[in-house]
């Protein structure tokens, strides 16, 4: 782990290694996050954001952080926007089912 300063704080880096054995414990052992960042020492949103990263594939041992190529922002872009339409399609189902109960 390395501390770099920033802000008046001491923010602390990890190593790709570190993140993605805490992620591990969240996927393949069913830990929470947030009981698991806690055991940790990290915040529940830092946790949260090296489990999407994993889950990305941007999260690799060993490889530094870079800038997401333009087809990896496509794709990012493409993932949200079918999250937002499935979501859309959940409540859009909910709607109808309440109104045609209203209706019989």
């Amino acid at each position: 782990m390395e501390q770099k300063q920033k802000k008046g704080k001491t923010a602390k880096r990890y190593s790709s290694e570190f993140k993605i054995d805490a992620v591990k414990l969240v996927l393949k052992e069913e830990y929470s996050i947030a009981k698991t960042a806690e055991r940790l020492g990290v915040s529940y949103k830092t946790l949260s954001q090296w489990k999407e990263q994993y889950e990305e594939g941007r999260l690799v041992v060993g490889k530094k952080q870079a800038q997401a190529t333009p087809e990896e922002q496509e794709l990012r872009r493409l993932r949200e926007e079918l999250r937002q339409t499935k979501l859309e399609n959940e409540i859009l189902k909910k709607a109808s089912a309440y109104f045609a109960k209203q209706l019989a």
